[in-house]
């Protein structure tokens, strides 16, 4: 990794998409992908912002399959650098920028526009059956996901449970605050952004916990060792293959 400011990036998916995603490796590879454009994008607005063009950057992006209580949660860890590189045709290497944190609305926009080009997606691909002739009764993302549940074992709707907010000085219903935890996240529709993590260009020992959770597998230790052919022996759960 270049030694820049890291930012770690998560998305997580409703429920009946996980299930989607964990028997599809087509689905899954789709999803990630357009998470990771989306993240590009977002950092381009960004840049723009401040003057920047024609900027580039890059992700390692890891699928995940299994929650902390080993229950089926696939979700997607990116670490992407928290700015953007810039080069010239005569430097020799390029310049990174150090972007401006994001903000509570720019987690919301990538948030969306993830949820309408996987909802999308799915249904070019043949995972989510609209019928076209019949008008739907709801929103378009809404009756997705719904077909989308249909199509995953069927495990009943998708549901989300209102805050209380309170009145307010003039009467009126407040928004409440959002806790400290989602100030760096977006929600839409079962789809949530976390963008929290932040690892300082020097501090690459503070970068190691994020990395070893990034390649962290699930279900047991692995142990690489080198073979007497020079091919690398991955030993899991005692079975050992090689690659």
């Amino acid at each position: 990794m270049p030694e820049v400011p890291l930012r770690q990036w998560v998305l997580s998916v409703p429920f009946e998409v996980r299930l989607l995603l964990a028997r599809d490796p087509r689905a899954l590879t789709a999803v990630g992908r357009i998470f990771v454009q989306e993240i590009f994008r977002s950092q381009r607005e960004r840049a723009g912002l401040s003057g920047l063009r024609s900027t580039a950057s890059g992700a390692v992006c890891f699928p995940q399959r299994f929650g902390g209580s080993m229950n089926l949660n696939v979700h997607f860890r990116v670490v992407v650098p928290d700015g953007v590189f810039t080069a010239s045709k005569s430097a020799a290497r390029a310049d990174f920028w150090r972007l401006p944190t994001p903000d509570r609305m720019d987690l919301e926009t990538l948030t969306v526009n993830v949820e309408m080009r996987v909802v999308g997606w799915l249904r070019r691909h043949g995972f989510l059956d609209n019928d076209p002739d019949e008008p739907p009764t709801e929103p378009v993302a809404r009756a997705a996901l719904d077909a989308c549940l249909q199509g995953s074992l069927g495990l009943g709707g998708l549901t989300a449970t209102p805050s209380r907010p309170g009145p307010s000085d003039d009467g009126h219903e407040a928004l409440p605050a959002p806790p400290r935890s989602q100030r760096r996240s977006g929600h839409v529709r079962g789809f949530d952004v976390h963008a929290g993590v932040v690892v300082s260009a020097s501090d690459r020992e503070g970068g190691r916990p994020v990395a070893r959770l990034l390649c962290s597998n699930s279900l047991s230790p692995i142990t690489l060792q080198r073979t007497p052919s020079a091919k690398l022996a991955c030993t899991l759960r005692g079975q050992v293959s090689s690659k």
